[in-house]
């Protein structure tokens, strides 16, 4: 009988399932658990859903309405508004509302006190994407994205999504009209926050009303930095780029190859730090002053050969030049090279990569990929990397690679890929001698990415970049790779000024990156994506962002940096009885999950391999994760270590199969590991594990 009932009930599922437009099954399943638990709304029509979101938007208005627009000049002559989200409103509804955004801003107020004198400083950063299918030939909704954040939030802080607000979404089709693109864009967006009618932010500041009338926050801001790819910093600075004679922004004795100026000049194959002169922000505003007073003084020739010889276009509408912002721009100490993009999207790891299996390719005349594909089923990753590292030695990505001339990959591929591939590397192929200094040359670039993901726990770490930076750009000319070493290269250069600005300007060390964006571009994508009716585009994606951001800060512990089960599930039996045999049988409620958020960051997931904090290297193997009142804990097996090669980057540890209950506190991260024989495993340590 209860088999049949069962039937019954699944037989009507399957039927309500297949009665409704697309849902995926995760999404159905929530949906109906939701309407489970709180019932059916009054209303749910579709209109309905656009009447709550609108009204939803509409509640928070206290500096303007919170989809606004900015004006810009067409190339046509003609002016255009643009509508953006109203940056200070949403600020303040984010902090009215309690919630996350609300505790992260009282707790960065108590760590850095905002004033006149010492304003935060607002990080803005710009990109663009694509909703739906990336390989489709229509391009129509291609949009242009700009987020903002604040320095102050700290490293950690600034690598989740939720610290980023979406302030600009329109499609990159009306961008292109606008004279002087996504620079003019920019200009009059920052104009928006930072010159708004309703308050200038540096001076007097915003007022942030909490949902107590006596919690209020009055913070003042500037534009801090700018963090941008290639394609953003030459759009927004008007830049050149590999174009113009004078290619960096930074250095003013650097100029193109193709300029065939004399040869005590710099050009783009000179790699030497130490050689080159830097910019500074009094310089490029010299810059920028000179060219605009040439603007319609010379003939456009000449123009042209003037905007060639400095390196930027001269637009009148564009940031560089803007009435407002123009004359306080600081470039130098306000842009900042994000390094992900650097490294890994037609960049430099990919060009080395590429080299280095070319090269062992012709020494030892065997098919490299099909051995490295096997070596990376050996390796074990931590569970929050989805990624198959071996599907990235397969013969169609092979053949892909050989056409290229380069090894393609995604930025998360080659963050996983790169210390495997090194490590085997150092292991086994460098102690034969062939192939030296390819290998050395990418093993410098492996200690760079290392350097560069543990900048906020290793002291002196601009300078460590430095010298890695320098160690990395001679073995590439060891190498001969020269005609390969694209601008990226030189990029290298400037990372260790990057991280000063921040330590200059009181905020420890930190060298961002928008591994956070690609993620939070997730948002806009799922929106725009399901937009059929394109008239009110733009609007209906910033009030959807609006009410999404809203939804998700009103959470408490998006920013916490506590440990915490990622999802809490009852403990099944055998589990609950087991936490209470050893922390006391009082304990009432019992839960667990497969993951859990570690302290300050990071995951890990049962099964995973992890580091235990202590003076000696401890590794351990997670069984499960439990919490109950304010503890979490890790039931874990203490395997004993027998090899460590700091210099290498590894440790070699026996597996135990005896369990015992940790604080999950004590868990550092998660790590790569490989069984060498028996019960005994390889892994690998992060850098500032190493001793």
């Amino acid at each position: 009988m209860a088999t049949e009932e069962r039937a019954s009930k699944l037989r009507k599922l399957e039927n309500f399932r297949r009665s409704i437009p697309f849902v995926s099954a995760a999404g159905l399943s929530a949906i109906l658990q939701e309407v489970d638990k709180v019932g059916v709304p009054e209303l749910h029509q579709r209109k309905h859903l656009q009447e709550a979101r609108d009204a939803k938007v509409m509640q928070h208005q206290s500096y303007g309405p919170m989809i606004t627009d900015i004006k810009v000049h067409l190339t046509t002559g003609e002016e255009r508004s643009l509508q953006v989200i109203n940056f200070l409103s949403l600020l303040n509804a984010c902090y009215e509302q309690g919630g996350s955004m609300h505790q992260l801003l009282k707790e960065t107020a108590v760590k850095f006190p905002p004033s006149p004198s010492r304003p935060w400083h607002l990080i803005f950063y710009s990109d663009e994407i694509v909703p739906g299918n990336v390989l489709s030939s229509d391009t129509s909704r291609k949009l242009q994205m700009c987020y903002v954040s604040f320095a102050e939030f700290g490293a950690v802080n600034l690598a989740k999504e939720h610290a980023w607000f979406v302030v600009f979404a329109t499609r990159s089709n009306v961008v292109t009209k606008v004279s002087g693109g996504m620079s003019q864009v920019t200009a009059q967006l920052l104009r928006s926050i930072l010159h708004s009618n309703t308050c200038f932010v540096e001076d007097s500041g915003l007022l942030l009303k909490g949902p107590l009338p006596e919690d209020r926050l009055r913070i003042f801001f500037k534009l801090g930095f700018m963090l941008q790819d290639g394609l953003a910093h030459k759009s927004i600075w008007s830049l050149k780029g590999d174009s113009g004679t004078k290619f960096c922004i930074f250095c003013s004795n650097l100029v193109s190859k193709r300029s065939s100026l004399p040869h005590e000049v710099l050009t783009t194959q000179a790699f030497d730090p130490s050689a080159l002169q830097l910019a500074t922000d009094q310089d490029l505003q010299g810059t920028f002053s000179r060219l605009a007073s040439r603007a319609g003084t010379v003939s456009k020739d000449d123009f042209k050969l003037w905007e060639q010889a400095v390196g930027f276009n001269c637009n009148e509408h564009s940031l560089p030049w803007d009435p407002i912002l123009g004359p306080h721009l600081k470039p130098c100490s306000q842009f900042v090279h994000d390094w992900m993009h650097t490294m890994f999207v037609g960049g430099v790891f990919p060009v080395l990569m590429g080299l280095t299996l070319n090269s062992l390719q012709t020494e030892f005349k065997t098919n490299t990929y099909k051995l490295l594909a096997d070596y990376m089923k050996l390796w074990t990753l931590p569970g929050s990397i989805k990624d198959d590292m071996s599907s990235l030695f397969s013969k169609k990505r092979h053949d892909a690679n050989k056409d290229a001339g380069i090894f393609k990959c995604t930025a998360g591929e080659g963050l996983g890929v790169y210390p495997l591939f090194a490590f085997w590397l150092a292991f086994t192929v460098q102690p034969t001698g062939a192939c030296t200094k390819a290998i050395t040359c990418f093993l410098a670039l492996a200690d760079l990415l290392d350097l560069i993901q543990g900048v906020i726990h290793i002291e002196s770490a601009a300078d460590l970049i430095d010298d890695a930076v320098s160690n990395l750009l001679s073995r590439c000319l060891d190498c001969n790779y020269v005609d390969r070493m694209a601008s990226k290269f030189h990029w290298l250069v400037h990372f260790g000024f990057h991280i000063r600005k921040f330590q200059e300007a009181g905020l420890g060390q930190m060298l961002p990156s928008c591994f956070v964006q690609e993620r939070k571009h997730k948002v806009a994508k799922r929106y725009g994506q399901g937009i059929s009716n394109t008239t009110k585009f733009e609007y209906s994606i910033l009030n959807e962002v609006v009410c999404h951001e809203l939804a998700q800060l009103e959470e408490l512990e998006q920013f916490s940096q506590a440990c915490r089960l990622v999802k809490k599930s009852v403990a099944p039996k055998k589990l609950a009885t087991l936490v209470r045999q050893v922390f006391g049988s009082n304990i009432q409620d019992i839960w667990t999950c497969t993951q859990v958020h570690l302290s300050p960051a990071g995951s890990c997931q049962k099964k995973d391999v992890v580091v235990i904090r202590g003076q000696a290297l401890q590794v351990a193997q997670v069984w499960v994760h439990a919490a109950f009142e304010d503890q979490v804990v890790s039931l874990v097996s203490l395997w004993e270590t027998k090899e460590y090669d700091p210099h290498l980057g590894f440790a070699t540890a026996l597996k135990k199969d005896e369990a015992e209950f940790i604080n999950t506190h004590s868990i550092i991260c998660a790590i790569p590991f490989c069984n060498v024989k028996d019960d005994l495993y390889r892994v690998l340590l992060p850098v500032h594990l190493r001793k």
